[in-house]
């Protein structure tokens, strides 16, 4: 320490050998004054420089400004002149002069009016003539008396010209009649030495040119009118013709006027894309100057202005040399306050320096005297609390590593190690006393195997890249591998120099593991929600749904993406749709569960509108404070289907266990009354052989005892075709075999018309036959058929005659047969009743359903037996003539069964 301390004061102390420091010292203040006064100085110099410019800009766009405003004036005073001429050529005084001729009285009125126009000031010409179209000798000229004869143009010349030929004197003149337009020209000088410029307008008459009419302007009156408009100050304004001649100027207008303009000026007016424009040129005597130039619309002359140069660049001039006298004086300043800093601050900022190293170094700092200079004192006051605090700072980081979460590890650019966090230490099973063991030393000394790619991993991130991996593979020493993520990125020094790499890392496994079996849990959830038959619908306590299952994507007809987010009433029909907000805000509010926890029946809304029955029970639950709903939803569609089909097959065999009474009952019928109907044909057999076996006489008896004998023949017959029918219902309700036998079906029907007829009990109806000949033969059991027959046309019959009074138009039962198609053949029984009920008509074949009052429902039921058991099909329509048509179908006989039963029973 106090050799430290000696040190510090030897080298501060006086003597020579503290001159060469003190001198480099000086230089480099005196150059960091010059550093800074010169900036300084240079955008002084700057600012007073663009001032300057700036007002030389300003001065330019006002020489512009002066010569658009003299542009503007010359031409006004040309249009004036124009439109004055143009009004005198059109006054009759005209056409008498033009009439008189050059002299002649005729002349006098017109005359008078140009005088007194010139006299009265319009306009500011001093010379008027008239010449007619014929003939270029003037008519009338104001100069002269009215009587006087004017003198030719050929009288006047131009001047001498820089730029092209001088004209013919009567070039306005021939101009105006070969244009037909007012002309103005270039300066011209009459016989007595005045100049002026000649404007001419056409005079028309009876749309031609009759004469022209012209003026002289002066060019004091062009110079007048342009000094009227120039601002204060030392500019001049000029005008000059096409030729390059001087017309009019603003100051000595005498000595210029008819003169060239000077050399420049008319190279500047040689070239026409340049007439227009501001430039430098130098005047008639020399002077340089900056001009602007314009070139009048009207006339083609050129106007400009222009100031001496030396009065434009004046503040140019004046700021250059003031800036240039500051920056010597400045630097001769700067110069000297170096010199003298350096002298009373020399040794003080010596000291501060050493005092800095020793501080970066951690020693301790010598004893010294109190700074001279205020800032200095301040400096060292500052730089040792920045030290100090930079220390304690980086304690407080390698803190901070140390007791961190998470796996951090700082290292400098050798990758030695200059922070680890405890973490890191566990995490890479680092048996260190802790992390400040671990301080200074290589990170490949701590991971002598570590693998190359790791390595060059380190190379890049110290060479700038920040490198990362989502998950890697890290081999333990005992064999296992875990998973880590990690990320490292370089950091800075101050400079941006790259001092190291810091190394963030996190092992993973168990996370990975848990997060696989969280993934596996949810995927099993939903393949159990995707097969479950079940819809599941998840809602918060606003009715928004959260979550909307496979199955019920499939009931509700519409997706999860389009239903989570919306409103759960959009799946329930009305009522319910609109209340079903109230519901929940009801429930919010008291509590009272009405639906959680049971089960209910009711309707579901489809997204396409449709309706249909449903199953729901409704949980609750509560995550993260939040009150969630759970849906679960079975279709009710198909049960409620299957239970109106068990209800219509339950109605079907109550029926067909009425039938099967009805069969027994007819069975026992058929056996009961089998007995009488033979002692009643055995009877009536024994009445018709006494009868037969005695002779009729010829008297009163005869005839009678005769029809009592037919009489007993058809009650014999039908007795017996009763104990048939009940023999043949008895062997069909006991499912034996009927007897089928090939028939002609017209045949068949042409048999039963008599029993058709007599089952017609009312005279009212009549019963018509219409029979397609030629019908292939059927196999058919004949009682049955002919059952069928009977009992349709009983039906239709009684079905007109319960309808009230008949027209005998719509009395008629119409029988008819044909063939409807090949290998049937079809019956149809139509009736003009009053028709079917369609609620009667679907069920018209069944069993116990009949639309008679006393009826019991069986007839149709077993014609339909009948036909299909002959595998036909009976069926009924409306109609078109009103009533019903009932049709049935039977197959005939294959082409070759018809020829051989043909030729053994001889239908053919």
């Amino acid at each position: 320490m106090a050799g430290l301390t000696d040190g510090a004061h030897g080298v501060s102390g006086p003597g020579k050998a503290e001159l060469p420091i003190l001198r480099r010292f000086r230089t480099r203040l005196a150059h960091l004054l010059i550093a800074i006064f010169l900036p300084l100085i240079v955008l002084s110099a700057g600012l007073g420089v663009m001032m300057a410019v700036g007002q030389r800009n300003d001065a330019l766009r006002r020489l512009s400004e002066t010569s658009r405003v003299l542009h503007v004036a010359v031409n006004r005073e040309f249009a004036l002149m124009i439109a004055t001429l143009e009004a005198l050529a059109t006054s009759p005084s005209v056409d008498d002069a033009l009439a008189a001729g050059p002299g002649a009285p005729g002349t006098l009125a017109f005359h008078e009016q140009a005088t007194a126009m010139v006299t009265n000031g319009h306009g500011v010409p001093f010379v008027v003539w008239l010449l007619p179209a014929q003939g270029a000798r003037p008519v009338v000229n104001t100069l002269l008396p009215a009587t006087a004869v004017p003198p030719p143009l050929a009288d006047l010349h131009f001047p001498a010209r820089p730029i092209g030929e001088p004209p013919a004197p009567d070039i306005a003149y021939r101009q105006v009649l070969a244009t037909g337009e007012p002309y103005i020209g270039d300066l011209v000088q009459g016989p007595g030495d005045g100049f002026a410029v000649i404007v001419s307008v056409p005079v028309r008459r009876a749309g031609r040119v009759a004469a022209v009419l012209g003026a002289g302007l002066k060019p004091a009156a062009l110079g007048l009118a342009m000094s009227r408009q120039l601002p204060d100050g030392p500019g001049i304004a000029v005008l000059v013709d096409r030729g390059g001649v001087i017309v009019a100027r603003s100051h000595d207008e005498d000595r210029f006027v008819g003169k060239a303009a000077s050399a420049e000026t008319v190279a500047r007016l040689s070239d026409p894309q340049a007439r227009s424009g501001t430039v430098a040129v130098a005047s008639w005597e020399g002077t340089p100057f900056y001009a602007s130039f314009r070139r009048l619309n009207l006339a083609g002359f050129t106007v400009g202005f222009g100031e001496a140069k030396s009065v434009v660049d004046a503040p140019l001039l004046r700021v250059t040399w003031l800036a240039g006298t500051g920056a010597a004086l400045a630097l001769v300043l700067a110069v000297g306050a170096a010199l003298w800093l350096g002298r009373r601050l020399g040794r003080e900022i010596e000291a501060l320096g050493q005092d800095a190293a020793l501080l970066v170094l951690r020693k301790p700092v010598p004893v010294r005297d109190e700074p001279v200079v205020q800032e200095v004192a301040a400096a060292r006051r500052a730089l040792v609390e920045a030290v100090t605090a930079a220390i304690e700072s980086e304690a407080q980081l390698r803190l901070f590593i140390a007791r961190a979460p998470a796996a951090i590890a700082m290292f400098d650019n050798q990758m030695s190690y200059l922070a680890a966090s405890q973490r890191y230490l566990l995490d890479y099973d680092i048996a260190v006393a802790g992390p400040e063991a671990l301080l200074g030393r290589s990170h490949y000394e701590v991971f002598p195997d570590i693998p190359e790619h790791w390595r060059a991993i380190h190379r890049r991130v110290l060479a700038g890249e920040t490198l990362d991996a989502a998950e890697d593979r890290f081999p333990r020493a005992d064999g296992r591998v875990d998973s880590v993520r990690w990320e490292m990125t370089p950091w800075h020094h101050p400079d941006g120099s790259i001092g190291g790499a810091v190394l963030f890392s996190e092992v993973v496994t168990e996370r990975n593991r848990a997060n696989q079996a969280l993934r596996e849990s949810e995927a099993r959830l939903r393949s159990i929600l995707a097969t479950v038959p079940s819809a599941m619908i998840i809602i918060d306590d606003q009715g928004t749904i959260e979550s909307f299952s496979v199955t019920a994507e499939r009931m509700f007809g519409c997706t999860a993406a389009y239903a989570v987010g919306r409103n759960i009433s959009m799946l329930m029909p009305e009522p319910d749709r609109t209340r079903h907000d109230s519901y929940l805000a009801r429930y919010r509010e008291t509590g009272k569960r009405h639906i959680i926890g049971t089960v209910r029946t009711l309707m579901g809304r489809r997204l396409d509108g449709s309706e249909f029955p449903m199953e729901l029970s409704v949980g609750e639950v509560e995550v993260s404070g939040r009150r969630l709903f759970t849906g679960f939803i079975q279709d009710q569609t198909e049960r409620e289907g299957a239970q109106r089909q068990l209800q219509t097959v339950q109605d079907e065999l109550l029926h067909v266990s009425r039938l099967s009474a009805a069969g027994e009952m007819a069975s026992t019928l058929a056996h009961e009354l089998h007995q009488p109907l033979t002692a009643i044909a055995t009877s009536i057999g024994a009445a018709k052989r006494l009868l037969a076996g005695t002779s009729f006489g010829s008297g009163e008896d005869g005839p009678v005892q005769r029809k009592v004998l037919e009489a007993l023949e058809r009650a014999a017959a039908q007795s017996l075709r009763g104990g048939q029918i009940i023999r043949r219902l008895r062997e069909f309700v006991a499912k034996g075999e009927s007897e089928h036998l090939p028939e002609d079906i017209g045949r068949l029907i042409e048999e039963t018309r008599p029993l058709i007829l007599a089952g017609v009990r009312s005279g009212r109806v009549q019963v018509s036959f219409h029979l397609e000949p030629g019908l292939k033969p059927v196999l058919i059991d004949r009682i049955q058929i002919q059952q069928v027959i009977l009992n349709l046309t009983r039906n239709a019959a009684e079905s007109m005659d319960e309808g009230g009074a008949l027209s005998p138009m719509r009395n008629e039962v119409r029988v008819g047969t044909r063939t409807p198609e090949e290998g049937w053949v079809e019956v149809s029984v139509a009736d003009r009743g009053p028709g079917l009920a369609p609620e009667v008509a679907t069920k018209l074949f069944t069993a116990f359903v009949s639309t008679k009052a006393g009826g019991m429902g069986v007839g149709l039921s077993i014609c339909r037996t009948i036909v299909e058991a002959h595998g036909g099909r009976i069926w009924a329509m409306p109609n078109p003539d009103g009533g019903t048509v009932f049709r049935f179908t039977l197959p005939t006989m294959p082409p070759e069964t018809c020829a051989n039963v043909d030729r053994i029973t001889g239908l053919a």
